[in-house]
């Protein structure tokens, strides 16, 4: 696993308790510390990360280096400072350059003279403390699905190929190998015909991660919750496959009544996460890399098309809920019920942290 200095970068601004608990590894106690910007565009160009106490006026510009520190680097933070001070005239400014070493005696000079705190660090440990999160979360936020996975469809709107069947024949609940025989039936009216037969039971699964099927054992056999009623309800008969208003609103339902139960949600989650930043500024590639990341399979999601098809499935899954808004460029902006529903999330997360940040100090 090759750890790049954006993943460091992405670990410390989406995980700020990373970063909190470094400084205070090392002397520095920030509780309040909290992300400000990421690679906000200033005259001496990109500065890598901000984080800022709010109710002390200060903002710390951060600069991360792999390997031993050089004087591009500290050349850099040393006009984004000054880039800084003139820009926020109101805030107090502090620089900190981390690297994995310190050998040139320039630099340590040249540092002081210009009061920037030097800091090593471990890639490798800061990766692990990542990856120790993604492991206690899924056990803490009731992830009974695990993290996503690189599988799914195009569009939600191929759940109504499966309801409508079941509304057809009348079921509230089946054996799986009911509708492995009639797969073709269900999906061959799909829209443009691009859903082949196999999807049939990624169908199932995210149903499931919906909560609008429920297993009654572990033999194959379904039945439909009460919202998987709702949702077969709510289909038009003479034209199965529209994806209703009223069909959205039962799907994001699922999210509020259990906003982490599953991967699939996380991921959705994940698209809302990076959507309310802003990232038309950086190439696709990148952006691929970092959902994956969010989403914690920055090692498993390796080739360029799983990136690639895994983002764009969960960028469609929130299009189509309305929760994000395609831009000209093909990037997303967040719709008005997109905005509620990430703050609901996200308060819900940050909740969680917070409990658990008092657990470990209590």
């Amino acid at each position: 696993m090759e750890i790049s200095e954006r993943m460091i970068q992405n670990i410390f601004y989406y995980y700020p308790e990373i970063l909190r608990d470094f400084f205070e590894e090392n002397n520095f106690v920030l509780k309040d510390l909290n992300p400000f910007s990421k690679e906000e565009i200033l005259l001496a160009g990109r500065i890598d990360l901000i984080f800022e106490i709010a109710h002390e006026n200060m903002l710390h510009a951060i600069e991360v280096q792999l390997g031993d520190a050089n004087h591009d680097h500290l050349t850099r933070l040393i006009n984004y400072i000054k880039d800084l001070k003139i820009k926020y005239v109101s805030y107090e400014i502090k620089g900190y350059f981390l690297a994995e070493s310190f050998s040139l005696p320039e630099i340590i000079k040249k540092s002081d003279k210009n009061n920037i705190i030097r800091l090593k660090f471990s890639p490798k440990d800061i990766y692990n403390k990542y990856n120790k999160i993604f492991t206690k979360t899924e056990k803490d936020l009731d992830l009974d699905f695990g993290y996503p996975t690189a599988e799914g469809f195009a569009k939600l709107e191929y759940f109504n190929g499966l309801f409508h069947w079941l509304d057809l024949n009348n079921l509230s609940s089946f054996d799986i190998k009911i509708i492995e025989k009639n797969q073709e039936n269900i999906l061959k009216s799909a829209p443009k015909g691009d859903v082949k037969t196999k999807r049939i039971k990624q169908i199932l699964k995210f149903s499931e991660r919906f909560n609008l099927l429920k297993p009654l054992d572990n033999k194959g056999n379904y039945k439909l919750t009460k919202l998987g009623e709702k949702y077969k309800k709510s289909l038009d008969r003479n034209n199965p496959w529209r994806f209703s208003k009223k069909m959205r609103n039962i799907l994001v339902t699922s999210f509020l009544l259990r906003p982490f139960s599953s991967g699939v949600k996380l991921g959705i989650y994940n698209i809302l996460k990076l959507t309310s930043n802003t990232y038309e500024n950086i190439p696709k590639r990148e952006l691929y890399k970092l959902f994956a990341f969010l989403c914690g399979k920055i090692d498993s999601w390796i080739s360029e098309k799983t990136l690639k098809d895994i983002y764009y499935f969960y960028s469609n899954y929130s299009e189509e809920l309305g929760l994000i808004k395609r831009t000209p460029t093909d990037f997303f902006n967040l719709s008005v019920e997109g905005i509620k529903i990430f703050k609901i999330y996200d308060n819900y997360y940050k909740t969680y942290l917070e409990a658990k940040r008092y657990l470990l100090e209590s």
